[in-house]
């Protein structure tokens, strides 16, 4: 059996999650492997392997519990792969830049933080070349399903996703990835991202289609506090407010929830 370079964690949620999964369509590539976590809380789910059928190169984990940075926290776990890649239950990935991406991965025993480019209706910004994640880039943000770590590095810092965040989360329902990321930088693992377009996003992303919503804005407050600290943090946060599509004082409120829930829960994020 060939060793594994690679492990795709895949979250989703229910049955409905895990048919996704199954249309998804993984490809099938030497080395590359994939980890299926699932939750189920109400213990509703049945037939599991009937919804997604088994494969040599998949492992399927049902949690009885809520929360997507909770999800990614167990994917990670059940990872044993060389390299990780963060997903969800509505990708379609290109096999040949997959090969890409691991040999790129490999190819950099310097670096333990990978970020690439999806394609979708989202029109996202990025660096035009290879970029340092240290270093701000005026209009680029982090995706979840673009982003890549040297797991060996990831576990050695102790680093790992908040419970706290994410959708089905009780107060901060996104950002997980961006906070987990960041605290990997700041326990000083190195990442760069590279101009290579690995997977196709079908639809908007929640950042997008959820801008408004209370516990987004509250989400990308307590990523400002854990990357800029409270002062700039704050300061960072009026402009937050100023650029939600809603009402300002109203996402200033929101805003302000989020820097003081993560000031509270600063050692669980």
């Amino acid at each position: 059996m060939t060793a594994l370079r690679l492990q795709i964690l895949i979250c989703t949620y229910g049955s409905d999650g895990l048919r996704r999964v199954a249309g998804m369509q993984l490809p099938d590539l030497p080395g590359l492997g994939y980890v299926v976590s699932c939750q189920d809380p109400d213990g509703s789910l049945s037939g599991a392997e009937k919804i997604l059928p088994a494969r040599d190169d998949m492992d399927l984990h049902i949690h009885a519990d809520r929360g997507l940075g909770l999800n990614r926290r167990h994917a990670l776990r059940h990872a044993s792969a060389e390299f990780v890649l963060l997903a969800d239950d509505d990708l379609c990935y290109d096999r040949d830049a997959l090969a890409e991406a691991m040999s790129l991965m490999e190819s950099h025993p310097e670096l333990d933080i990978f970020a690439f480019r999806y394609s979708g209706p989202d029109s996202k910004l990025y660096p035009p070349s290879r970029h340092d994640l240290r270093q701000p880039f005026k209009g680029y943000n982090l995706t979840s399903f673009e982003l890549a770590f040297r797991l060996s590095a990831v576990r050695a810092a102790g680093v790992d996703f908040s419970a706290l965040l994410g959708v089905g989360a009780p107060y901060l329902r996104a950002a997980e990835e961006s906070v987990f990321t960041e605290r990997c930088l700041q326990a000083g693992l190195r990442g760069c991202f590279f101009p290579l377009t690995i997977v196709r996003h079908p639809g908007l992303t929640t950042g997008l289609r959820a801008a408004a919503d209370p516990g987004v804005v509250r989400s990308t407050a307590a990523y400002i506090y854990i990357k800029y600290g409270l002062c700039e943090g704050l300061l960072r946060s009026l402009l937050l407010a100023w650029r939600t599509p809603v009402a300002y004082p109203r996402a200033l409120v929101y805003a302000l929830q989020g820097m003081a829930y993560a000031v509270r829960h600063r050692k669980e994020l």
